[in-house]
């Protein structure tokens, strides 16, 4: 059964995660659902998730022991209007709905944003080797890794990296 934690959280604020879903909530809240694998009972027991609030930016981490390939299965979910900073070496993020600036990267895994072409002012969207699918946001650019740059009329900016994968941007 996963854990569940809630956090009041204002709206705008800025969010440090690491690999997981992001959908949306609705309320000044950040719910927060996760699971913890390992070969290793040690590491399950061992494993933590940390909550800092600074005014209006909070940071989520989630910390295990190394070894035993603990992994973290994380849905949370956030206010419609929250920006998000989100980094992790290995994993897979899902963003759906949510509006704000977003600065994501992940060094191996997948990327997919679907958030209905929301007012981006500016797109950068990268991948070391991987493509990146921009459906209606222009052309990429690149041979082995992809690049994909949009310049619109919104207020926000979203830039993506992976190193290894792919990025889906999903419009409506």
């Amino acid at each position: 059964m996963p854990e569940t934690s809630v956090l009041r959280f204002p709206p705008f604020s800025r969010v440090l995660i690491v690999s997981l879903f992001l959908g949306l909530l609705g309320t000044n809240q950040i719910k927060v659902e996760y699971t913890v694998k390992s070969a290793r009972e040690r590491n399950v027991k061992e494993a933590k998730m940390e909550f800092d609030v600074q005014g209006n930016n909070a940071t989520i981490e989630f910390h295990a022991p190394l070894g035993g390939n603990t992994e973290f299965d994380v849905e949370l979910e956030v206010p419609p209007n929250t920006n998000i900073d989100a980094h992790a070496k290995v994993g897979d993020l899902t963003i759906d709905n949510i509006e704000g600036d977003k600065d994501l990267e992940l060094g191996v895994g997948d990327v997919r944003i679907a958030d209905g072409h929301a007012g981006y002012r500016t797109i950068r969207a990268s991948t070391g080797i991987g493509d990146v699918h921009g459906d209606g946001y222009g052309e990429t650019s690149g041979w082995l890794g992809k690049t994909l740059k949009y310049h619109g009329d919104g207020k926000y900016e979203l830039r993506a990296h992976v190193g290894v994968g792919d990025i889906h941007l999903e419009g409506d």
